[in-house]
């Protein structure tokens, strides 16, 4: 499992991203790198040609898919900025529980849709409250199921590890993260 060095304010009192050791940015600018980078994308749709044939999807080429996500990926990125203006945007347009029905948790699991109907895009993050997002991943879901792909097993994973961290750091709501030394975006 990887360890996390730093958790960075990407909007303060609102989203914040976490950086794992062996990364060299926070999450949050490595998964918008990656979906927007096209040779990263030729190689994981090919890899993954076989289950962008199936039906959910309609894409049947590398080269729709590629283009698909970069534009996505812009459009998300920008949803996103524009959900930290207003408050409580972020929860009403952006994020949704992972879990259905699963308020069990002190931490709520969430995850974010890309901007299309059908989108493949996902981020993954930690509610402490409402509207006060820590991501710790995202991917690109191209199953009905999150256990049919390994990377987005990780990132179950990883949601995991930042609310066990979160606890043992003594983040158990919004009001609690200025315990925390945070990175910064800049």
């Amino acid at each position: 499992m990887s360890k996390i060095v730093d958790i960075f304010v990407l909007k303060e009192d609102q989203l914040y991203s976490v950086q794992y050791e062996e990364d060299k940015t926070d999450i949050f600018h490595k998964i918008f790198n990656l979906w927007t980078d096209i040779e990263y994308l030729e190689v994981f749709f090919e890899k993954h040609k076989n289950k962008l044939k199936q039906a959910r999807y309609g894409f049947a080429t590398v080269e729709e898919a590629v283009d698909k996500t970069v534009e996505e990926a812009d459009s998300f990125q920008e949803k996103i900025w524009k959900a930290t203006k207003t408050e409580g945007d972020l929860s009403r347009l952006v994020f949704r529980s992972l879990h259905q029905h699963d308020y069990s948790k002190q931490h709520i699991e969430q995850k974010a849709y890309g901007t299309e109907k059908e989108s493949w895009l996902r981020i993954y993050a930690i509610c402490l409250s409402h509207d006060v997002y820590v991501i710790s991943g995202g991917g690109i879901k191209l199953t009905k199921s999150m256990q049919e792909m390994p990377l987005l097993e990780k990132e179950l994973r990883r949601l995991n590890q930042v609310s066990d961290y979160l606890k043992e750091m003594g983040i158990l709501e919004d009001g609690d993260i200025g315990y925390l030394e945070l990175g910064n975006d800049e």
